[in-house]
């Protein structure tokens, strides 16, 4: 006799589920393996690398490249500025160039073999004499004091090489005063055009500390030169203006002919050893330190 079986629903329906049970949790399992191999995968982002350039937000420059300088450069420079107040560091090995050595046709004599010059200084003294030569034909110009090894007075800018004196000759042994009259006012009057300031003008002597002398001749290179020139202003008075202008809110400009030149100030970091400078990119640039406090920037635009 065949027995009839009953079908158990409740149990297919509880079977079901726990077989649908598990393919939910290996799903779920391979779902996280995958998600997770994705993650290794996926680099994660590191810290920002040192950056060489910056923003110019007042400009249309994009970048600025930087300059590091020893602050101790700041005793070095066309532009340092030489008094009671602000001495002079005399470098380990003079800088400077015995006129009579340096191989160059002069228009203009020397007092003797041992006076020097800043080489800068020596080429623009140069070409300076050679266009008083061109106009007058004279070459009676004399160099009767500049830089020597034996100077030990560093409150006097003469040890730096950058300044000298001028006499008239008269012959090989004897020179008179040079007063910028006759055919010598050409000396006086176009001297910044080579990059010579009159250290001591008239009229300043409360500024400079020092008694006005037509003779005494200052080399701080053509756009300063000129703008002293052209404003009536000593070197302190024109290191002090040039304070007032900087990289970001703005540069003095200078226009010398077809050239244009901006200048501007960086203090000296105090906190560190070395000071950062910024400069525009791709542009002709000298830095001098000016002996006090910081940095001055010119730069060919």
């Amino acid at each position: 006799m065949s027995r009839k079986y009953k079908v158990r629903y409740d149990r297919i329906i509880a079977v079901s589920a726990i077989f649908i049970l598990i393919i939910i949790l290996i799903a779920t399992a391979l779902n996280k393996a995958a998600s997770g191999k994705k993650d290794k995968n996926k680099k994660t982002p590191s810290s920002s690398p040192s950056i060489t350039s910056e923003t110019n937000s007042s400009s249309s420059v994009a970048t600025v490249e930087k300059v590091i300088k020893n602050n101790s450069d700041i005793k070095t420079g066309n532009l340092i500025l030489v008094n009671s107040a602000n001495p002079y560091t005399k470098p380990a090995a003079p800088t400077a160039t015995v006129i009579k050595d340096y191989p160059a046709e002069r228009h203009y004599y020397v007092v003797d073999n041992e006076v020097s010059l800043n080489t800068d200084a020596l080429i623009a003294l140069n070409q300076f004499m050679d266009g008083y030569y061109s106009v007058n034909n004279s070459e009676d110009i004399r160099i009767i004091d500049a830089y020597r090894n034996s100077l030990t007075d560093v409150t006097s800018e003469i040890i730096t090489g950058l300044s000298f004196n001028i006499g008239i000759r008269i012959d090989a042994n004897s020179s008179a005063q040079y007063t910028p009259t006759d055919k010598y006012a050409w000396v006086t009057e176009n001297c910044h055009k080579y990059g010579f300031i009159e250290r001591y003008p008239e009229g300043k002597s409360d500024i400079t500390g020092h008694d006005a002398s037509y003779s005494h001749f200052r080399y701080v290179g053509v756009p300063h030169a000129v703008y002293m020139k052209e404003n009536n202003l000593c070197l302190e008075e024109y290191i002090e203006l040039v304070k007032g202008y900087d990289f970001i809110t703005g540069r003095l400009k200078i226009t010398v002919g077809e050239k244009k030149y901006e200048v501007y100030y960086v203090p000296q970091n105090t906190a560190n050893d070395t000071t950062e400078i910024h400069i525009e990119p791709n542009k002709n640039y000298t830095i001098s330190g000016n002996n006090i406090d910081g940095f001055i920037v010119t730069v060919e635009v």
